[in-house]
């Protein structure tokens, strides 16, 4: 099953998107695909793409399909190193609850607390699960588990040890999160409770964290051992070197 499937790393699209076709017509897919599967579960107006598909680093799993890749799956990712490269807020600041939330003051504080000593390019935030929802049951399935391991594969890949993302609970996300090694996140010993976002239309959302890539170690050998190989086949649009070859005075 696994030959009919593809995984592509796209590193932050800024940088090549104006001078590569091929980039532009995949994530043209990619961002059909996000929008198809936004739309089918969640409210008229949950944007999947905006001005941080540019600068993210995108994981996407397509399907062959009449000897073409089409898109089926994906997520994305930014450090805090590339937010502070271009300027904007850390993303898990600012895109759930928008920054109007009555509880941001806490949640605030927490992610605050999370950030506290670690380096800019070793945290990350990961957002914008999406699947086909076209697929039937059981390809989501398993379509689910592959782009699933694809988080370890990514981060572990990219030495980003730790990692932060607000998790929907409508298709029970949050249990799989824990299953694969994430928490959700404490103040004061106690479980935070879901964010109301307004933003997005009253949806539910946890906080949940990963610290020094800390996944099930049961979970790390299944997956080595059923996806390693079609992560290592994958196909990779530029590289993660990007800061190292831009001329920003980031303190300025």
């Amino acid at each position: 099953m696994l030959n009919n499937y593809k995984i592509t790393l796209v590193h932050c699209p800024y940088n090549h998107f104006h001078k590569d076709k091929s980039l532009r017509d995949f994530l043209s897919e990619t961002w059909k695909m996000k929008l198809e599967g936004f739309r089918a579960y969640f409210p008229y107006g949950v944007l999947p793409v905006d001005h941080l598909d540019f600068i993210s680093n995108h994981v996407v799993v397509s399907k062959f399909i009449n000897n073409e890749l089409v898109p089926v799956s994906g997520f994305k990712s930014i450090s805090a190193h590339i937010a502070n490269l271009f300027r904007i807020p850390f993303p898990v600041e600012t895109h759930i609850y928008g920054g109007s939330e009555i509880d941001f003051p806490l949640f605030s504080k927490v992610i605050n607390m999370w950030k506290k000593n670690k380096p800019l390019d070793k945290m990350a935030y990961n957002f914008g699960y999406t699947i086909d929802p076209t697929l039937t049951k059981e390809e989501k399935k398993f379509i689910s588990a592959l782009t699933y391991a694809c988080i370890y594969f990514y981060y572990k890949e990219l030495k980003i040890p730790n990692i932060i993302h607000w998790v929907n609970n409508t298709f029970k996300l949050v249990e799989g999160q824990r299953d694969i090694g994430f928490e959700k996140c404490s103040y004061l010993n106690e479980e935070l409770p879901p964010l109301i976002s307004k933003s997005l239309f009253n949806l539910e959302y946890h906080l949940m964290t990963m610290e020094n890539l800390q996944f099930n170690p049961n979970y790390i050998q299944q997956i080595e051992r059923e996806f390693r190989k079609v992560w290592d086949n994958k196909i990779v649009f530029g590289s993660n070197q990007i800061e190292e070859n831009q001329n920003i005075d980031i303190a300025s």
